[in-house]
Order: structure tokens, then sequence, then C-alpha cells
């Protein structure tokens, strides 16, 4: 089981006094060249997310996938009602990269796991409708906090897996 964990430091530059962040965590596996991609989301987030707040989590699990060799998580800002089907719709697109996950088996990828950020940001962008992409990163094991910084808003986000 993985978890998701995040602070907001400053919120995005919505219309609403709080925001309604959720994310979009993509996990390849290399030995199956196989990916997914989840959306994670409370809905007690809706609305009600400010700085300086205690930090919030959700766990997120991958039963159709034997390893995690390439995690990347996108953090979105929804406008008004999350867009329908997003994951599946990213996913749709990612998929089509999935024979590529194999250089993965070797090592950390390098330069294609700049590709495949880029695409999944790409696939974000091209497949949503309202909602609004405040960044993406990929993590590693122990990979720490990762600083978000897009939308006018700053998070810090934690992916343990």
């Amino acid at each position: 089981m993985s978890k998701i964990t995040f602070w907001c430091d400053e919120e995005t530059s919505e219309i609403g006094p709080s925001d309604s962040p959720y994310f979009l965590v993509y996990a390849g596996d290399a030995q199956k060249l196989k990916s997914v991609v989840k959306r994670v989301r409370k809905s007690e987030w809706d609305d009600n997310v400010d700085a300086c707040e205690p930090p919030r989590s959700a766990a997120v699990s991958f039963p159709e996938l034997t390893s995690l060799d390439l995690v990347m998580v996108a953090l979105l800002e929804e406008d008004w009602d999350a867009d329908e089907n997003l994951a599946g719709k990213v996913h749709k697109w990612m998929g089509s990269l999935d024979p590529s996950l194999q250089v993965f088996r070797t090592g950390n990828g390098g330069n294609v796991a700049t590709i495949f950020r880029e695409e999944f940001i790409k696939a974000i962008k091209n497949r949503s409708d309202n909602d609004d992409l405040v960044n993406a990163h990929r993590f590693f094991p122990n990979s720490g906090v990762k600083h978000y910084f897009g939308d006018g808003g700053h998070y810090r986000v934690k992916f343990d897996f």
C-alpha cells in the first residue's frame, strides 16, 4: 500500500477561497511492461484545503502491478467537479509507452523518464476539461518531499511506496 501526504503552503489562484486538490499517480511495471494511472482524491478535500494546515494523506494501491519501477505524481486543482474519467484518458495516452518501460529493468531510465514525465504532463493538459495542473514529479522509494509550484500555488508532496 502506497501513501500520498501533502501540505498546502500557498493556495492556487482559483476564485474560491480554498483549494480542491487531487492527484493522478502513474505507476509503471518494467517486468510486466504495464502501467496504471490512479486518481487520488478525498471528498473532504473539496473546497477545504488552505495554507498552513496540518498535512493530509490518502492511501493508494496498485494490485495489478508486480513492481513500481516508474512512479510519477501529478497534483491538480479542481475548478468545478473533477474532470470525468481523467485517469482513464491519461492512461490511454500513456499506455502507448508501456513497451518502453523495459529500460527501467536495469536502472533508473535516465532520459527515458524525462520523456515519460513530458508525456504525462501533455496527456493531462490535453485531456483535462477544466482542472488545472499544478505540476508533476517523478518519485523513487524514499524520495522525501517534493515541491509543487504552479497555478499560483505551492504544495509539498511525499509519496511513500
